[in-house]
């Protein structure tokens, strides 16, 4: 009697497939399928780093420079933005396959065209695509059809005055916003990801109904642990400053594949 074996079936998502063993990648450089350039304020103290750590994929790993930053204030985000070059410059000796300028207030302050001329000079600089970090938020937005945004930052209200106008021009409404009034930086990354999990969802139970999403502004911010349990409790798509930074410099590096545990919008199609 023959047997007749049946072929195993394809797996229905990259979700289901098994991994390479890791051991055979041992050998491998870090940066192996992209290198992802993030130029990021001086006083960043290593939790944003991990964040991104976190939240890329095996084979694609964070080349990070700064800019001289003390505290999230007015001047000292004008003055940041003039190392953005230079910065850029030094990410360009390691080639990067997409570099974004990772200081969401920043690019508040400066104004939506300064953002724009800001990617241009960086792409040329890198001769890579590149994003500013409020701008992978807004491209962030779009992808989840989102319109009305509740906003929750831990700024000073003069930096929160700066984003309400940012996003407007890009077509979105903020019914809603909530700060904590935070200047020292070092007050900012302590603030645990359960406080911040407690204040987003609040912020999104107080808002006027026919929220689309909710935006964590902040790359010092800790957050990405908390987005899906955001978005469970509330019902509708959480972004965070990383979490959207880190989809967006993926997907201009051509890294498409979805990953799991850290809200909606990384585990949509890039």
């Amino acid at each position: 009697m023959v047997l007749e074996m049946k072929a195993p079936e394809a797996p229905t998502s990259v979700k289901e497939r098994a991994p390479v063993p890791s051991h055979l990648l041992d050998s491998a450089p870090p940066g192996w399928r992209a290198r992802i350039g993030i130029i990021m304020p001086s006083a960043e103290q290593g939790a944003t780093v991990r964040e991104y750590e976190l939240l890329f994929p095996q084979g694609v790993v964070p080349l990070v420079t700064r800019m001289m930053f003390r505290q999230p204030t007015v001047e000292d985000l004008i003055r940041m933005s003039k190392d953005a070059e230079y910065a850029a410059e030094l990410l360009a000796t390691a080639f990067p396959h997409s570099t974004s300028y990772t200081c969401t207030s920043g690019a508040f302050v400066m104004g939506l065209k300064y953002d724009q001329d800001l990617m241009a000079k960086i792409e040329r600089i890198t001769r890579a695509p590149a994003t500013t970090m409020a701008y992978a938020v807004v491209e962030a937005l779009r992808s989840l059809k989102a319109k009305n945004i509740v906003v929750v930052a831990p700024y000073t209200e003069d930096i929160v005055a700066a984003e309400l106008k940012y996003y407007p021009q890009h077509g979105f409404n903020v019914v809603s916003h909530k700060g904590l009034n935070i200047a020292e930086v070092s007050r900012i990354m302590a603030i645990p990801p359960w406080e911040t999990h407690e204040l987003a969802v609040r912020a999104f139970r107080e808002a006027p109904r026919g929220t689309d999403a909710i935006f964590i502004t902040c790359g010092g911010l800790r957050a990405v642990e908390i987005i899906d349990y955001v978005e469970r409790d509330t019902g509708v798509p959480c972004v965070s400053s990383n979490q959207a930074n880190a989809w967006h410099c993926l997907k201009l590096a051509g890294i498409h594949e979805p990953i799991y545990g850290f809200g909606k919008l990384l585990e949509m199609p890039r």
